[in-house]
């Protein structure tokens, strides 16, 4: 059943070359217990090595069951192993950190053979050497004749043709020894056994055949004392394969006898895993914060439309776009649009664009309101009973419009709280608006006529007491040498019947947490009041008379290009134009601002830029400044935490590559018994997947420990509550992060346990 043919076997190291084996040829017959004697160095373990496949031939052949192994490659020799060869060693060279059962199903793990299969022929394995009750003990718990009988019985599990045993009762006691080899002689009844051995007495007392070698050569050889032959014609061989499970389990039980080393090294390794999940946690819980805000404070910012509006593209500050060269050497000066002019551009805001902006969908809108350039000549009666003009110019804070509530909401009683009186849209009136701490300005109680000195208090009945009046142009103005002027009897145009009463309606303050869209110290008027304005006005004498001048009525300086206003301005000023000058539309939400947007965005398409109409988004570039900012911090510090995971790859790299030469001996055993390169890959690469694994799942825990201080201490400092929140998604990225950089840290020492030669392997302690 087997055949040696010529086989030649030598080593070289440097120049000097040792020659093992010189021409041997042997044949074995099946049920021979061949024994090899010689003295050390005469080529007995090159033999068995070569037989087993541990060893390659230089030249010669080797042959079993009719089948040359010349051609073989590294996969042939792998399955060779497994299927036909079962090897007992000297120093059992069991694996240390799996159960004898284990050890025992190994060969037929490679093989292929299903669990419950291997499990039941492992167990008759060890019933047949006696050692049943011990298949759950590890071997460092069973004697050493018992790990012999262990070492046998995994040699015999996987019914292989040959047993190949190396000095099988060097290390036991004479008493023990001579169980083992009655044990090997009845192994030898069914299949070929081959035993290398120091000892003549008992290869003589147990072997049928004694091949004695010198130098490499066989010097002597009894001959075969059976007559019996393998069945076999030819060489069955199935290939070896170790899954990832059982490559799983294998590096699972090594790393729970370093359990110590192994939880420090997933420690270490997890520490930047915890740096980005904090990190993450904290800008996903700000994150979320700011969204907050800005649904419930931001989204009622107002979209704003105005005659002049500045377009904010930050890069144009540093000058006009253009494809010049940059701080060129040449002596050239080459013109450009300067920067200011090019951040503005006038709206020309039509009557078509007006009735536009009427058609956006109301069901997105919670109020919209027009402003006009028209001047408001506003009288008040002072606590003096006297009469003053109320300066409401942008100096001393421009009055507001009241926004035109949309769809039964009201935008102001949504941001503000009532606090006296009662808000009326459609009726003339002012709307007073205090600061949180009830607080009101100088400026502002002036133009409610209250002087005040600082540190004075006054009632709310006070505030909604001040009498102002709203003087038409027809009763203001006064017809003076061609112009216009204003009429300086300020009680008797108080007084008139024609002027237009302006009560304060209410006192309202912005909630907790929408000061930001409040107006505090300030004075909102309904739109009644410029829509009535307007009405009066647009037909009075001052305007008609303006409209046919070809100069200021109210300065008399004569419109040209030099003119500080034009004609359409002063008409617009005196209330003559019934266009806006500033639309505010307040949509009900962000997704009503996107719909809303768009649709603004879709009346400038194919229009020329003179003819497109800019809006100002305010709240869209707070929510890109916002998320800008936070974006930026996020990365930096993950980048800086990212160093630290880079660093814990290389370190896992280091402790794999330990782990290679600490298993050395057991790459050997699995190489022994069939285990491919590939297979001794798998085995370090599933260790490395099983720390990358624990050290992100470590990482997560230890994070989502951490994170209940932190929000204890966030929340005493700022008052948000819960702010740091890992999302899931988060974490599962991370956990597969560490398994990516842990298995390449792992991948250079798998590659280098792969090679190692089995022989080696073996020998190494």
């Amino acid at each position: 059943m087997l055949k040696l043919t010529s086989i030649r076997k030598s080593y070289k190291t440097g120049d000097f070359i040792q020659h093992a084996l010189h021409d041997v040829s042997l044949s074995f017959s099946k049920n021979e217990f061949v024994a090899v004697l010689g003295e050390s160095g005469s080529g007995k373990t090159t033999l068995l090595n070569i037989i087993g496949g541990l060893n390659r031939y230089d030249d010669g052949d080797l042959i079993i069951n009719n089948k040359s192994t010349k051609k073989f490659k590294d996969k042939d020799w792998d399955a060779y192993r497994n299927n036909c060869i079962g090897f007992v060693f000297q120093n059992y060279n069991l694996i240390p950190h799996i159960s004898v059962l284990s050890n025992i199903e190994m060969g037929m793990t490679l093989s292929g053979v299903s669990p419950s299969i291997r499990k039941q022929r492992a167990l008759d394995a060890l019933e047949q050497v006696g050692l049943k009750k011990h298949a759950h003990k590890k071997p460092n718990q069973l004697s050493g004749g018992q790990m012999q009988r262990v070492t046998i019985a995994r040699a015999l599990a996987n019914d292989p043709d040959i047993i190949l045993a190396d000095e099988p009762t060097g290390a036991l006691d004479s008493e023990t020894s001579v169980q083992i080899m009655e044990l090997i002689q009845q192994i030898a009844k069914d299949k070929l056994v081959i035993m290398v051995t120091h000892n003549p007495q008992l290869a003589t007392t147990y072997a049928n055949r004694i091949i004695h070698l010198k130098d490499g050569n066989v010097i002597k050889d009894s001959g075969s004392k059976s007559q019996s032959e393998s069945s076999k014609t030819t060489l069955e061989i199935k290939k070896t394969a170790m899954s990832y499970l059982s490559a799983l389990k294998l590096s699972f039980h090594n790393l729970c006898t370093k359990k110590g080393r192994t939880f420090l090294t997933s420690f270490a390794s997890s520490i930047g895993i915890i740096g980005i999940a904090l990190i993450l946690a904290l800008s996903n819980g700000f994150q979320r914060e700011i969204e907050v805000f800005e649904k419930d404070s931001l989204s009622q910012m107002p979209i704003t439309i105005t005659s002049q509006a500045m377009q904010l593209d930050f890069s144009s500050l540093g000058g006009s776009e253009n494809d010049n060269e940059t701080y060129p050497e040449n002596e050239r000066i080459i013109a450009s649009q300067n920067s200011h002019e090019s951040m503005f551009h006038t709206n020309n805001i039509t009557s078509e664009y007006l009735e536009y902006i009427e058609n956006i969908n109301q069901k997105d809108l919670n109020a919209i309101s027009y402003q006009y350039s028209a001047v408001f000549n506003i009288l008040v009666k002072t606590t003096d009973n006297t009469i003053e003009k109320v300066d409401n110019t942008q100096r001393h804070g421009t009055w507001d419009v009241l926004p035109n509530s949309i769809n039964d909401t009201n935008i102001i009683e949504d941001t503000y709280d009532v606090l006296s009186g009662t808000i009326k849209e459609d009726e003339p009136g002012i709307i007073v608006v205090v600061g949180s701490s009830n607080d009101l300005s100088d400026i502002t109680l002036q133009q409610l006529g209250i002087h005040s000195e600082e540190g004075a208090s006054y009632t709310f009945d006070d505030i909604l007491n001040s009498e102002l009046k709203l003087i038409t142009n027809d009763n203001y103005y006064i017809e003076y040498n061609g112009n216009f002027v204003p009429d300086n009897q300020l009680e008797s145009l108080f007084n008139n019947q024609n002027s237009i009463s302006l009560p304060v309606q209410a006192i309202i303050r912005a909630k907790e947490g929408k000061e930001l869209l409040s107006s505090s110290n300030s004075i909102y008027y309904t739109e009644a009041v410029s829509t009535l304005l307007i009405e009066t006005n647009k037909d009075s004498k001052i305007v008609i008379a303006q409209k046919e001048s070809s100069y200021n009525v109210l300065t008399g300086e004569i419109f040209n290009e030099n003119s500080s206003s034009t004609k359409d301005d002063v008409i617009g000023y005196l209330g003559g134009d019934a266009t806006p000058s500033s639309i505010s539309i307040y949509p009900k939400d962000f997704d009503s601002k996107t719909r809303v947007t768009e649709y603004l965005d879709a009346y400038n398409e194919g229009k020329e830029t003179v003819d497109q109409i800019v809006y100002t988004d305010m709240a869209a570039l707070i929510t890109s400044l916002s998320g800008d900012i936070m974006n930026a911090i996020t990365y930096v510090l993950i980048a800086f935490s990212a160093i630290s995971l880079i660093v814990s790859s290389f370190m896992i790299g280091i402790i794999i590559y330990i782990s290679v030469l600490e298993r050395t001996k057991e790459i050997g055993i699995l190489r022994a018994l069939g285990a491919r390169k590939k297979d001794i890959r798998r085995v370090f690469n599933a260790e490395t997947l099983i720390v990358g694994l624990f050290s992100g799942c470590l990482g997560i825990g230890i994070t989502q420990l951490l994170i209940l201080p932190i929000n204890m201490i966030i929340e005493r400092v700022s008052g948000l509550g819960n702010v740091a929140n890992l999302h899931p998604l988060h974490a599962l990225i991370l956990v597969m992060i560490s398994l990516v950089l842990t298995v390449i840290g792992g991948y250079i020492p798998s590659r280098m346990a792969a090679k190692k030669d089995p022989v080696d392997a073996l020998r190494s302690e």
